[in-house]
């Protein structure tokens, strides 16, 4: 049942990116300006108003800007991949015109365990995404109740889990870092050819001691 799953995940999941692989990255790119638009009036304005201050905050709100510029070249190494297969760049105008039947002109069969990879490396972006936008509109939405010297709404409780400070700096750190090896094709790589390579080194270092 889970290997059905899976794979009719990554059917679907193929399917739709592959056909809309433009629009979609695009669109995260352009939310990605959005939340930056956003964060940029909320947390100043909440920052002089003294709802955020101390060491933890200033690191925290600093680390958004670190957050941004990443994710940026997060998407843009799925725009491009570092590695990739050789006809990747044309896989949507492809589909489009042909379909699944004429991907199969153009791409092996191998070549779906790194689609696989790729599309979730941007479920992992995407999910990263939806955390940073929850953590800054607690940011938003809990500077605007301290101006009007409201009581928390409901928004602000629902969201205060997203903003940990710390846990999100180390956590959403890694899966930005993940999210871009696996969409870049680094991480595969790593896999199939560089980890197995220093495997056979180190064992032929403990056998034979020799390097």
């Amino acid at each position: 049942m889970f290997m059905l799953l899976g794979g009719l995940f990554v059917f679907v999941g193929l399917t739709l990116y592959i056909f809309f692989r433009t629009a979609i990255l695009t669109a995260l790119l352009y939310g990605e300006i959005f939340l930056l638009s956003i964060w940029i009036g909320a947390v100043l304005r909440s920052m002089a108003m003294g709802r955020f201050k101390g060491l933890t905050w200033s690191i925290y709100l600093l680390y958004v800007v670190v957050f941004m510029i990443s994710y940026l070249f997060a998407i843009m190494l799925a725009f491009n991949p570092i590695h990739s297969p050789e006809n990747f760049q044309h896989a949507e105008q492809i589909i489009n015109q042909k379909g699944w039947s004429g991907l199969k002109n153009y791409f092996l069969f191998e070549d779906l365990l790194w689609g696989a990879m790729h599309l979730m490396g941007l479920c992992i972006l995407t999910y990263t995404f939806w955390l940073m936008a929850m953590s800054l509109l607690h940011i938003a939405t809990a500077g605007n109740s301290l101006s009007y010297g409201r009581p928390d709404s409901w928004i602000v409780k629902k969201t205060a889990r997203y903003c940990t400070p710390w846990t999100n700096i180390i956590f959403i750190s890694l899966l930005v870092l993940l999210g871009a090896a696996m969409a870049s094709g680094v991480f595969l790589y790593w896999i199939q050819y560089e980890i197995p390579f220093y495997i056979k080194e180190l064992i032929n270092i403990v056998l034979y001691g020799s390097r």
